[in-house]
């Protein structure tokens, strides 16, 4: 074989390997860089993920041997299934495995979370909350629900304290506000506290023309959002709460229209996440 051929042979044999090498698929949550495009739709999705307990303490009860294993099952779900441009949470442990510490290195927001552009946690008071987003996240608030007072007295209220975050979001160029969640129960006055605080919630926002809200509302009963106006991605026949077949997780809406409507099934948690798709109407 001739020089000039040999030196062919192997050009070809170099390109046929440079075009064969695959590029890496670009992730759906991958953080874009520069000026973003405005989305006309959006994926939330809401989830009381149960303090990594099954929602029966406030610290996490995964073990050291499980960790590795639980913690794919979880990402699997988050990423694979509900795969949400935001995610609202509702007794959200600050440490996925172990005690809850400054020095952890199983930090949840890092380790579960990590896909996420933003991130909101919470301060520990009453019920903590979290919000993660590849949506841009402005005017963060941390808002003190008051109407539980009118059925549970001062002391009480004190010491169970319920806040809600808030935030403004954009879809499709037009602002709405964004509420995670999560109503107080009263054994004393079952449904009654609920009320008052979905009717306080439904007046604070009453001005606004698009408002999401969405959590853990710890009640079937969802006429008041329906009498204000509200579209909901769960209308009481989509148990989230299977222990007790009721409907507790729901995204309440207005002025948006809701599309999609999921429930995963899964023993992560006592609580079923719920997801949809929401756009400008």
């Amino acid at each position: 074989m001739s020089l000039n051929k040999i030196v062919r042979f192997l050009l070809l044999i170099m390109m046929g390997l440079v075009f064969s090498i695959e590029l890496p698929a670009q992730s759906h949550y991958r953080p874009t860089k520069g000026r973003r495009a405005e989305k006309k739709e959006i994926v939330i999705a809401t989830w009381n993920i149960g303090y990594f307990s099954n929602g029966v303490s406030g610290r996490s009860a995964i073990k050291e041997t499980e960790y590795i294993n639980k913690l794919k099952e979880y990402r699997s779900l988050i990423y694979d299934d509900l795969r949400p441009d935001i995610i609202s949470i509702n007794e959200y442990n600050r440490v996925f495995m172990g005690k809850d510490d400054e020095k952890n290195r199983h930090v949840t927001s890092s380790i579960l979370f990590d896909r996420f552009e933003y991130k909101i946690v919470g301060p520990r008071k009453g019920i903590r909350k979290a919000l993660f987003s590849n949506e841009k996240l402005k005017n963060l608030r941390y808002v003190y629900l008051k109407g539980q007072e009118r059925v549970m007295g001062e002391d009480s209220v004190k010491t169970r304290s319920s806040y809600y975050i808030s935030t403004d979001i954009s879809i499709g160029g037009k602002k709405a506000i964004l509420i995670c969640v999560h109503l107080l129960f009263s054994n004393k006055n079952p449904g009654i506290v609920q009320q008052f605080q979905i009717e306080e919630l439904i007046r604070k926002y009453e001005r606004y023309d698009r408002v999401i809200m969405c959590g853990d509302w710890n009640t079937n009963n969802y006429s008041l959002f329906k009498k204000a106006g509200y579209t909901l991605a769960n209308d009481g026949s989509l148990v989230t709460f299977p222990s007790k077949n009721r409907s507790l997780d729901n995204i309440a809406v207005k002025g948006l229209r809701l599309s999609d409507v999921r429930v995963l099934k899964t023993e992560l948690s006592d609580h079923y996440p719920l997801v949809c798709r929401i756009k400008v109407q």
